[in-house]
């Protein structure tokens, strides 16, 4: 991060540098805009093609093209540092974007089976909910809806819809899938059985994501630890409904989910 931002500064300094050959605003002319005829005057004898009175041609036009372009030289001398900042940011969510979509494609290649699972369980609590509306989804069709769920967490919009609205469409995301497919998968998205909820006393509180658990503790296992080890807690954003949401006023994220995590000095976890 700190590369980055120094690679931004220099960026910075570069353009700023520039710009200082370009005049100030102040001195620059303005131009003189030709006046159009305010009457109507006819092109050819008998053609019938009249020149109308604009509104440029007016006063009021005139003086609304100037303050334009007035505004346009300010924006033009203050803008580069704005502008180089836009830049910068733009290369850095492409490479951030390419890096997430590498490990995103790493991860599919990694864990095979427990996308089997995740295809398995949402069809069939997709057909628990409605026997007339089947998912049928394949586990290539996952890989597109998480790839298209972690592409879409870089924008932030407001709501999922605007990636397939007209005005703020993303074509990355609108191009791999419809809007209502997108949403029919998110809501069907399972990845255990309701129907073998334990009860009583031996309630499993993490039954809807167990498998997931599960399988990512092996994984971690099979990671070899280093010398220095550590457990700390780790804050999971959520501000949904769920009893074992705490709120923790002294963290920066204040809802969310307290997880215990035994990590290395490396910052991989061992154990969670």
């Amino acid at each position: 991060m700190v590369r980055v931002y120094d690679k931004f500064q220099d960026i910075v300094q570069s353009i700023r540098q520039s710009s200082r050959t370009y005049p100030h605003p102040q001195h620059c002319e303005v131009p003189h805009l030709p006046r159009r005829p305010s009457h109507s005057s006819r092109i050819g004898p008998g053609t019938g093609l009249n020149i109308s009175r604009t509104r440029a041609a007016s006063p009021r036009g005139r003086s609304f093209w100037r303050r334009s372009l007035a505004i346009s030289r300010r924006l033009l001398s203050v803008g580069t540092p704005l502008m180089a900042y836009l830049m910068t940011m733009s290369l850095w969510m492409k490479r951030t974007m390419k890096l997430m979509m590498m490990h995103q494609k790493k991860m599919f290649h990694a864990y095979p089976d427990l996308l089997e699972v995740v295809v398995e369980q949402s069809n069939l609590y997709a057909i628990q909910c409605d026997t007339n509306k089947p998912l049928n989804i394949t586990t290539k069709e996952l890989e597109q809806f998480m790839g298209t769920a972690v592409y879409m967490s870089l924008f932030g919009l407001p709501g999922t819809r605007m990636f397939w609205n007209k005005a703020t469409r993303v074509s990355q995301v609108a191009d791999t899938m419809a809007l209502n497919r997108w949403e029919f998968i998110k809501k069907s998205l399972h990845f255990n059985n309701n129907n073998q909820v334990r009860q009583g006393e031996n309630v499993d509180l993490l039954h809807k994501i167990r498998p997931l658990v599960t399988h990512l503790t092996l994984k971690l296992q099979t990671i070899p630890m280093g010398e220095k080890l550590a457990v700390d807690e780790q804050m999971v954003p959520f501000k949904g409904r769920n009893r074992l949401k705490p709120y923790l006023p002294s963290k920066p994220k204040r809802w969310g989910y307290k997880i215990l995590i035994l990590a290395g000095s490396d910052g991989v976890p061992a154990q969670f």
